[in-house]
């Protein structure tokens, strides 16, 4: 039942997925010398309860070249609180980061400075007067862009950044009358996938395969018929 419902899921993120496009600001990172750093100020990026939930950074890049690798830095003006780094490479680098391959996205990869569970980077002191809280990028070899960064809380769950807007959740059509389209497929897997209840009314109607219960089965029925096969 387990797979099933990884099944539906994935199926609906297949249906509902957009690719993501990249910004126009990436800035190219070709060695990590003073200027050639890119940073990420997390006091101007959030809020003052969101900066102090900050546990770690997601950076995209996109390298120039198969072969590339760097370092990833924790840096604020509290006392010993300057450079911890950590480095990164390519699969085949053996560093303490892999980069991995973001899907949907070519040749983008993400850089995870995380560490599951992690206490927050930062403190309160850090929020009063001229002070500064980054996360810094730098590359040791390879050339590659910065396309975007996300800001990670203590469970990985990224932190939105001050001002952004909420993902914009687009209404789902409804069925036609006497007639199954995507939107009822869809219905299915959440309920395969057990995000919404399974009635008597939702199984009288997509129950195609008369199993008693609605899986992905029944989904895939439906797909079929609005594909013609």
């Amino acid at each position: 039942m387990k797979s099933k419902k990884f099944l539906a899921v994935l199926i609906i993120c297949i249906l509902s997925m957009s690719i993501m496009s990249i910004p126009a600001g990436a800035r190219l990172i070709t060695n990590a010398n003073d200027d050639g750093y890119y940073k990420a100020y997390a006091i101007e990026d959030l809020t003052a309860e969101d900066f102090l939930r900050v546990a770690g950074i997601n950076w995209f890049i996109k390298p120039a070249d198969a072969s590339f690798g760097g370092v990833t830095v924790i840096s604020s003006s509290l006392p010993g609180s300057n450079w911890l780094d950590t480095e990164f490479g390519d699969a085949g680098a053996g560093k303490p980061i892999t980069a991995t391959a973001v899907e949907g996205e070519d040749g983008v990869y993400r850089i995870r400075h995380w560490s599951r569970g992690a206490s927050p980077t930062f403190e309160a002191s850090l929020l009063e007067g001229e002070k500064y809280a980054q996360y810094v990028l730098g590359s040791y070899w390879g050339t590659f862009e910065v396309v975007r960064y996300e800001w990670l809380d203590s469970a990985g769950n990224v932190i939105q950044k001050k001002g952004a807007a909420a993902p914009e959740l687009k209404p789902e059509p409804e069925p036609v009358e006497g007639k199954l389209g995507t939107a009822d497929a869809l219905i299915v897997l959440r309920v395969a996938a057990g995000l919404m209840e399974e009635t008597d009314e939702l199984l009288a109607k997509y129950d195609l395969n008369s199993d008693g219960e609605l899986t992905t089965a029944d989904a895939i029925l439906i797909l079929r018929a609005v594909a013609g096969v």
